[in-house]
C-alpha cells in the first residue's frame, strides 16, 4: 500500500531540476508584482520551494487568506501551500507543525517536500529539525528519519540523493555532527562522506538572522555554506568555507577569503549565499557597517560580494557593492541578474556610511552578475528587516519577507515578480577582430573609420560630420554609444553607423544620490571590457577601472587601480582581450598606437606592442577618441 502511495505522489508530481537552485531566465522579471499571492497576515516568510505547480512557503506566521478582498482567514501553522497558476491557498495540504519553519528543498523528483526548522512534533509525530512530507497533502513520509537533535536546522538542499544541513545542532540521528552534515534522502540514514565539523563560533552579541546558510551547485559537486564558524574541521575558514561534494570524503577546498571578521555586536552578520546556475561563482550577502566594531572599509560587512569558485589559497573578489548605511538578508541568481533584498535604502555605494553616488532600492533590487552594478529593476518595498528568502522560477522571481507592501501594492510577507512584462538586458558586445576603428575629432568635424586586423591599420574614410571636442572618453556596444562629456556627464547615443542621435543624460537621474560616481570632466580616457570601464584622468598617471552596467549605464562605486605608465594616453579601446591606447602630445610613445595584452583587469605592459604611429605607418593617433566596432 507504502509502494502504491509513493508511485502515485511521483505520477502527480513530474521531475523538476533542483527548484531551491532556482532556474535560468532570459530577461529580468517585471518590477510590477503578480496580483493573486496570498496574504501572509502575520509572522514572517522565511523559506520558499516549488513542485510542479505548488509554491510552498514556511517561516513563523500562524495565519493567511487568499489575495481577493472577501476571502476568509485560514490558519496554517507555518506551513502552507499555493497554486502558482491561480494563487489560490491549497486546502488538501495541511500539515500540523509545532514550531517555526525555517527552510524548504524540493526533492529532485519531486516526490517530497523536505522541511528543517525549529520544530519538534509533525503531524503528531516526533520530528526534530527535519521531517519530509508528502508534497501533495502534507502527511509525514515516515520512512524518512532524518532528525537533528541539540539545536535548530537553518537551512537544507536536496541533491544527489542526499539532503544537506546545516544550523545549530550537534547531533543527526544520534550521530555526533557539529553543525553541518547530510542524511540520504529516501530513509534519511546519516551520510559518512560529509563528517566536517564546524567550529570557532561566536557566543556574544543578538543574532538576527538564521545562524548558518548554504547552497549546493545545481551538479551537486560543491557546497558553499556561511555563519557563525570560525574553523571547519579545524581548518581556519571565518564565515564563509567551500566543501568539495567530489570527492569521498567530501573536503573543505583551499578556498578562504579574510574579508569577514567577527562582529562584536552579532553572533554573525553574513546572511545568505547563493551559487549560480551554472556552478561558476557564489554571491555571499552581508551586514553590518564596516566602519564599526573594528571593521576597515576593505571589509565586507553592508556588502553583497561574487567569489568566483575556482580560485585556490587567500581568494579576491569578482566584485562587490556595498549599501550605505544598512543590510543585506538574502540572495537569489537567474542568471542575468543576482537579486538581493534587505533592508537597504541605497545600492552601488562605495563606504557603509556615504552613498554618494548611489541610487535608491528600497529593501530590492538586481545587480549586474558580471560587474555588480545595480540594473534599473527597481520595485521597492517596505523594508522592515528585510526579504528573508527569494527563489527563481522558469516565470517569476518569489520573495518570502517581514513587511505589507512590495511594489507599491500590498502584498503582506510573500510576494512574486513574474517574467512576463520583464526587459531583456543588453547584449555585452566587446569587439573582435577584424573590426572598424572610427575616430571623433578633438577639432573639426570630420569624422572618420579605418579597418583593423589587429596588425595593419586601413587607409581612414570619412563617414560624418560631427563636433565632438566635448568628448571625454568614448566606447561602442554595438548600436550604442557611451561617451563622458566635458560637462562631468555620461551620455548614451543611438548609432547607426553614419550619426549618433537620441543622447540621454545618464549622469541626471532622480534615483542617484547626486551624481555618477565618476565625473567626465577630468576623465581623459574610457573603454569597456565586457565588465566595465577602464579610464585615465587628466594629468596623472594612473589607469584605473570600475564596474559598469549597460542596461541601467550606472558606474560602479567603487575604483579599482589596475597600473600606472598611462600619463598622456588619449584615447582607449578594447578588442578581445587586448587593450589599445593611443598617446597624445608629450607622452614617450606620442602619436603611436599600442596593444597591450589584458589579465582580467591589469595591463601587461612588458608585452606592449606599437601597431601604428608617425614613425610605422605615418599615422598620426596623438588627436581625437578612438572608438572600436566590429
Amino acid at each position: 500500500m507504502m509502494a502504491l502511495a509513493l508511485v502515485a505522489v511521483v505520477a502527480a508530481f513530474p521531475t523538476v531540476a533542483r527548484a531551491d537552485q532556482g532556474a535560468v531566465q532570459a530577461s529580468v522579471v517585471s518590477a510590477d508584482p503578480v496580483n493573486n499571492t496570498p496574504f501572509v497576515l502575520n509572522g514572517r516568510g522565511d523559506a520558499l520551494a516549488k513542485i510542479g505547480d505548488r509554491i510552498y512557503v514556511g517561516g513563523s506566521f500562524t495565519q493567511m487568506k487568499n489575495w481577493q478582498g472577501s476571502a476568509p482567514i485560514q490558519t496554517r501553522n507555518y506551513l502552507f501551500a499555493y497554486s502558482a497558476t491561480t494563487g489560490q491557498i491549497d486546502t488538501g495540504f495541511n500539515p500540523i507543525i509545532n514550531a517555526p519553519v525555517m527552510a524548504l528543498s524540493a526533492d529532485p523528483n519531486g516526490s517530497g517536500l523536505f522541511v528543517a526548522g525549529q520544530f519538534s512534533m509533525v503531524n503528531g509525530v516526533t520530528r526534530t529539525g527535519l521531517v519530509k512530507l508528502n508534497p501533495a497533502t502534507g502527511a509525514t513520509i515516515t520512512t524518512f528519519k532524518g532528525n537533528a537533535g541539540g539545536g535548530w536546522v537553518t537551512d537544507i538542499e536536496a541533491v544527489n540523493g542526499k539532503v544537506y544541513m546545516t544550523g545549530t545542532f550537534t547531533k543527526i540521528r544520534g550521530v555526533a555532527r557539529a553543525r553541518l552534515g547530510a542524511v540520504d534522502s529516501v530513509i534519511g540514514n546519516i551520510d559518512t562522506d560529509l563528517v566536517l565539523p564546524l567550529s570557532g563560533w561566536q557566543t556574544s552579541g543578538s543574532l538576527y538572522m538564521q545562524e548558518h546558510r548554504l547552497d549546493v551547485s545545481a551538479d551537486g559537486s560543491k557546497m558553499v555554506i556561511v555563519g557563525n564558524f570560525g574553523a571547519v574541521n579545524g581548518l581556519p575558514r571565518v564565515q564563509v568555507a567551500q566543501i568539495d561534494l567530489a570527492t569521498s570524503p567530501d573536503s573543505v577546498v583551499d578556498w578562504y577569503t579574510d574579508k569577514y571578521p567577527f562582529c562584536t555586536c552579532l553572533k554573525t552578520d553574513v546572511n545568505d549565499v547563493e551559487i549560480d546556475p551554472t556552478g561558476t561563482y557564489a554571491v555571499v550577502v552581508a551586514g553590518w557597517p564596516p566602519a564599526w566594531n573594528g571593521y576597515t572599509p576593505t571589509q565586507f560587512g553592508d556588502h553583497a560580494v561574487r567569489w568566483d569558485l575556482a580560485g585556490q589559497g587567500l581568494v579576491q573578489p569578482t566584485w562587490w557593492t556595498a549599501t550605505p548605511y544598512d543590510t543585506f538578508t538574502s540572495v537569489a541568481i537567474s542568471g542575468n541578474a543576482v537579486y538581493v533584498g534587505g533592508h537597504f535604502r541605497w545600492l552601488n555605494g562605495w563606504t557603509g556610511f556615504d552613498p554618494t553616488g548611489a541610487v535608491y532600492r528600497k529593501g530590492i533590487g538586481a545587480l549586474d552578475p558580471e560587474s555588480g552594478v545595480p540594473m534599473n529593476w527597481n520595485p521597492g518595498r517596505d523594508r522592515g528587516w528585510g526579504v528573508i528568502d527569494m527563489l527563481v522560477t522558469d516565470d517569476q522571481l518569489i520573495i518570502a519577507h517581514d513587511t505589507k507592501n512590495v511594489g507599491g501594492e500590498y502584498h503582506p510577507r510573500l510576494a512574486a515578480f513574474p517574467l512576463a512584462g520583464g526587459s531583456t538586458p543588453p547584449v555585452r558586445d566587446v569587439p573582435a577582430l577584424p573590426a572598424s576603428l572610427v575616430v571623433l575629432p578633438s577639432t573639426g568635424t570630420d569624422v572618420t573609420s579605418s579597418s583593423f586586423d589587429g596588425a595593419v591599420v586601413g587607409t581612414p574614410s570619412s563617414i560624418a560630420q560631427e563636433d565632438w571636442s566635448a568628448v571625454r572618453g568614448a566606447f561602442l556596444n554595438g548600436e550604442t554609444m557611451y561617451a563622458g562629456s566635458s560637462d562631468g556627464k555620461l551620455y548614451r547615443y543611438s548609432y547607426n553607423g553614419t550619426t549618433w542621435e537620441n543622447p540621454v543624460d545618464l549622469s541626471s537621474r532622480s534615483d542617484l544620490a547626486g551624481v555618477q560616481p565618476l565625473a567626465f570632466a577630468g576623465i581623459d580616457t574610457l573603454a569597456y571590457d565586457g565588465r566595465g570601464v577602464f579610464y585615465t584622468r587628466t594629468g596623472q598617471d594612473g589607469l584605473w577601472w570600475r564596474g559598469f552596467n549597460l542596461e541601467s549605464g550606472l558606474i560602479g562605486g567603487y575604483e579599482h587601480t589596475a597600473a600606472g605608465g598611462f600619463w598622456g594616453a588619449s584615447s582607449m579601446f578594447v578588442i578581445g582581450t587586448t587593450l589599445y591606447v593611443t598617446w597624445g602630445p608629450g607622452a614617450a610613445a606620442a602619436g603611436n598606437l599600442t596593444a597591450i595584452p589584458l589579465n582580467g583587469i591589469t595591463p601587461d605592459l612588458g608585452a606592449a606592442t606599437q601597431i601604428s604611429g608617425p614613425a610605422i605607418d605615418g599615422r598620426d593617433w596623438s588627436t581625437g577618441e578612438v572608438v572600436a566596432l566590429g
